[in-house]
């Protein structure tokens, strides 16, 4: 087998980093790539408690937001054309 080192210098590794700029790797990777790819990338990701925290907190965040005020604006940017908003209450509506 490679040493790391050299295995990094070849022509298919430039190309397999290059590639994993923008795709993940995939079990059709050449299987001498994968094993280097086990050892020199390093995944980070969240644990699904955290992942299920920031989701309960983000949609408490969105009740929050969408109060009595930004359901009237909606209603009346539902009339279309019949509706009216000063164009302050438009803003605040649009950025909610």
């Amino acid at each position: 087998m490679y040493h790391v080192d050299r295995y990094l210098q070849s022509e298919d590794a430039k190309r397999g980093l290059q590639r994993w700029e923008r795709h993940p790797l995939t079990v059709h990777d050449n299987p001498l790539f994968l094993e280097i790819a086990k050892r020199i990338l390093r995944i980070d990701h969240p644990a699904p408690r955290d992942l299920r925290t920031t989701i309960k907190s983000l949609n408490q965040l969105t009740r929050d937001v969408k109060d009595d005020s930004f359901y009237g604006y909606k209603a009346e940017v539902d009339k279309g054309e019949d509706g009216w908003l000063p164009d302050s209450a438009r803003g605040e509506y649009e950025a909610t």
